[in-house]
């Protein structure tokens, strides 16, 4: 694309997008040093009392926090036991995080766990409710709102018994009941589940019939409370098992992500959104790379986003990553100095659907009365050549470019600020479209070009 120098405050972006592949999910989030080892087969929710993502480690029983920058772990004085298919929820009226169950080893000869834990944000505590479900693995759990009970579905008490239930408990803070609807989805292991805020019902999707020659579930169920209800669509995800399901309670819709097929070893990669009925998320390069299950997910309604970590791959190979759905911004690179400073570029608007996206860049030379925001489609290559690329032969020594200069406007600035704003298009075919941007800041004097650059800023398109 020819580069352009555009006068004023917006440019219709979504026109340098147009034709882009697009991806489900965004950007592999650099979590700080101390995130958590590889991770399957772990639990994990979002504490919303305190704002973080809570992960209880299914290999050593260590308890993790995701504040949106960085992973740390917890030093509690008590904690739950490693264990193997757990399942938690937060209890957003009891401001705790609920654990239960889980197979306590890798034998399949290891009974599931018939323990009941909470996470205050400190520490765990073991609570002793004179009912329990008695032990299970491979089961679900979701929070219902609108009647303050957590509800459990299905799992299994031993990997070795291939005999999953088919009964429903809630959890009221103090005690298990066990409920009594005239129909439900049947005996059912390794299945997805959340509450559907806007419905005001727990959905489930997926799972499998461990003793039923391993027969997957078919359908969309819905529980109100009194009973289940199935719901057969002419679309709808394939069935699967290892899938995971949270609700995003911005958008008030369930995400349902990846999972497998265990007939066939096929990894889904493609991510759902469940609002009555369902709709694939468009993407045209698919979800996260490499292809995983058995991931922990969780929504951080602070922040708006979904948090995905770790999974198992094709290969077996257990996964350490920290990956977010959505609109969001990621910094890189590195500016170079000028007289006032490293110019720095941050998001300062996410780019969400129909809305106006926003960056600004700061530090720029004292008098300066406008910056240039190089726009671009690539961070690897450019028309000077593979990216990063130093500018020392252009006149700004020891600066580097750092994306494709597809896109040029220049921006007022005032006391060594500005700000870029654009129309984010309410076209859904640019969810998961990716652009790079950096900024060329007027520094007369500080080198033989009489320009600074700030460091570079990718940007996802969503919700």
């Amino acid at each position: 694309m020819r580069a352009v120098i555009t006068p004023g405050r917006r440019i219709a972006v979504g026109l340098l997008l147009g034709g882009v592949a697009t991806a489900q999910w965004g950007f592999q989030v650099q979590a700080g040093a101390s995130a958590p080892p590889p991770q399957i087969e772990s639990s994990m929710t979002f504490d919303a009392g305190r704002a973080v993502t809570v992960m209880h480690d299914s290999q050593s029983g260590a308890t993790w926090t995701f504040d949106g920058q960085s992973w740390l772990q917890q030093q509690p004085a008590n904690a739950p036991p490693a264990r193997r298919f757990a399942s938690m929820a937060f209890d957003l009226i009891r401001n705790v995080t609920v654990l239960y169950g889980g197979r306590g080893g890798i034998s399949p000869t290891f009974p599931a766990l018939d323990e009941t834990w909470l996470w205050d944000g400190t520490d765990w505590q073991q609570a002793f409710p004179a009912n329990t479900p008695r032990g299970r693995e491979g089961h679900a759990m979701a929070f219902d709102l609108a009647r303050a009970r957590l509800v459990l579905y299905g799992g299994r008490a031993a990997a070795g018994i291939p005999q999953a239930s088919d009964e429903t408990w809630e959890f009221d803070g103090l005690d298990w009941q066990q409920m009594t609807p005239p129909s439900s989805p049947g005996r059912l292991e390794q299945h997805a589940m959340c509450y559907d805020i806007a419905r005001g019902t727990v959905v489930l999707y997926g799972g499998v019939d461990p003793a039923g020659l391993g027969s997957l579930l078919l359908g969309t169920w819905t529980y109100d409370g009194s009973s289940w209800a199935q719901t057969v669509l002419p679309l709808e995800p394939a069935p699967r098992i290892h899938a995971r399901m949270v609700q995003d309670t911005r958008r008030a819709v369930a995400v349902l992500v990846g999972g497998y097929e265990p007939t066939t070893g096929v990894i889904f990669n493609d991510t759902w959104e469940w609002n009555g009925i369902w709709r694939q998320v468009p993407g045209a390069v698919g979800g996260v790379s490499p292809p995983r299950y058995e991931p922990m997910v969780a929504f951080d309604d602070l922040r708006g986003r979904l948090v995905m970590f770790g999974g198992r791959t094709a290969n077996n190979a257990m996964l350490a990553e920290t990956w977010e759905y959505g609109a969001q911004y990621r910094t890189f690179g590195s500016g170079c100095a000028g007289t006032a400073g490293i110019p720095r570029l941050i998001g300062s608007a996410r780019p969400r659907f129909g809305t106006v996206g926003a960056n600004t860049v700061s530090n720029l030379a004292a008098g300066a009365n406008l910056a240039i925001f190089v726009t671009g489609l690539s961070n690897m290559t450019s028309p000077l050549g593979s990216l990063p690329r130093l500018l020392t032969p252009f006149g700004l020594p020891n600066c580097r470019l750092y994306v494709s200069p597809d896109l040029f406007q220049v921006v007022p600035a005032t006391a060594g600020v500005g700000n870029w704003t654009w129309s984010v298009p309410n076209n859904l075919a640019l969810f998961g479209a990716s652009f790079f941007q950096q900024v060329a800041c007027l520094d007369p004097g500080v080198n033989a070009a009489g320009l600074t650059v700030s460091n570079a800023l990718a940007a996802t398109i969503g919700w």
